[in-house]
């Protein structure tokens, strides 16, 4: 049987909006602060350069419960490409934080971790592993 990647996004969606909502408000300041100007992308270079393209959205099975071939549907759906992976030169990341994967979210740069107290990098790991936590329970049942 063929997994309804559609439904299931939507589903994972309103299953992390509240943890999605106080990330939202912790970085978004700060991300909007810095990546605008920065030319050391962590999503391009960072990791040992393997960057958002060339690790396929740093998908990897030991840390994150998303599935080949729901990354294959995130891929079409938000136009992953071999340059730049999903990462908008403008806007940034093209994912939902809901759908990023846990390396993703769990990762702040230098410069972002200056700007951030303590506590809120501390609630930012936090939330990223109840979002993963989430997802894997959602997932296991597919």
């Amino acid at each position: 049987m063929k997994a309804n990647w559609g439904r299931i996004v939507k589903k994972i969606e309103a299953a992390t909006k509240d943890e999605v909502a106080i990330l939202k408000s912790l970085l978004d300041t700060v991300n909007s602060k810095i990546c605008p100007e920065c030319k050391e992308c962590c999503c391009a270079a960072h990791n040992f350069d393997r960057g958002c393209a060339k690790s396929g959205g740093y998908y990897d099975v030991q840390y994150d419960p998303t599935p080949p071939t729901l990354v294959k549907y995130l891929k079409k759906k938000y136009k992953f490409t071999v340059k730049s992976g999903f990462l908008n030169p403008e806007t940034g990341c093209k994912l939902p934080r809901y759908l990023r994967s846990y390396t993703c979210l769990i990762y702040f740069c230098g410069k972002e971790q200056k700007l951030l107290r303590r506590i809120d990098v501390t609630m930012a790991g936090y939330l990223a592993r109840r979002i993963r936590t989430i997802k894997e329970q959602i997932l296991t049942n597919v």
